[in-house]
């Protein structure tokens, strides 16, 4: 079955959390949730246990990850990115599927 093409709001949602937070500092993390959204066909939400590895570049396709994955506790999205912060991560991260 061919996948349903995404709608303004799951395009909208993706756009929002491709940004970093707002008090985002220099050592903060940037996320981006493209290789979510391709595997999926919605954005990240809800609660679980998230998985995140360093990408090249925003659009986090296979080629562009490298180092190990990083699994988050148990938690939502935004709470899981600020995990991730506080455990002393920097640069580009990309929200596995």
């Amino acid at each position: 079955m061919p996948a349903s093409e995404p709608t303004a709001a799951d395009l909208a949602l993706v756009a929002r959390t491709d940004r970093p937070a707002p008090s985002a500092g220099p050592r903060w993390p940037t996320f981006t949730v493209r290789a979510y959204f391709r595997s999926h066909m919605v954005a990240p939400r809800g609660v679980g246990c998230w998985a995140f590895q360093r990408s090249a570049t925003e659009a986090a396709f296979t080629m562009d990850l490298s180092g190990e994955v990083v699994f988050s506790p148990t938690l939502s999205l935004s709470d899981a990115r600020k995990w991730l912060a506080e455990q002393g991560h920097s640069g580009l991260w990309a929200v596995l599927p």
